[in-house]
């Protein structure tokens, strides 16, 4: 239900909140105060085999604060641009959230498919944020 939620609320930066739906959410606590946050991908593919305009995917992440409230920030956004030079359809999923570094918290690779090519990134908590530390891929 909180996952369902998340695209009204989501930023108005790409992907655009209200256009898509979330294909997968997690719920972890990163930090271990107790709180977990949710982590979701959110997308638009309309046209599943070459993508079509404006199709996008995004990975967010919701953070509680102690008042109730919410903070959701976009983590990483892919949006079609025009699918005859580039064919393509951009997917963001979540390969793992695990303490892959032996810090005691909690890491999340995120896969990222697109046409000839693929790749893995890695967030972890920086200043009470996730934020990118590595990654890579290969494609044609």
């Amino acid at each position: 239900p909180a996952a369902a939620e998340l695209g009204a609320s989501v930023p108005a930066a790409p992907p655009p909140a209200g256009e898509g739906s979330v294909a997968h959410a997690v719920r972890v606590d990163h930090d271990g105060d107790g709180n977990e946050e949710v982590l979701d991908t959110y997308e638009r593919i309309t046209e599943p085999n070459f993508g079509a305009e404006n199709d996008f995917t995004g990975v967010y992440v919701r953070y509680p604060a102690p008042d109730g409230t919410v903070v959701d920030e976009l983590l990483a956004a892919y949006v079609m641009e025009d699918p005859v030079d580039f064919p393509t359809v951009g997917r963001f999923t979540f390969a793992a959230v695990a303490d892959l570094n032996g810090d005691g918290l909690m890491e999340v690779m995120v896969r990222e498919r697109f046409w000839e090519s693929g790749s893995m990134s890695v967030y972890a908590l920086d200043g009470g944020r996730l934020a990118r530390v590595g990654g890579g891929g290969c494609g044609v």
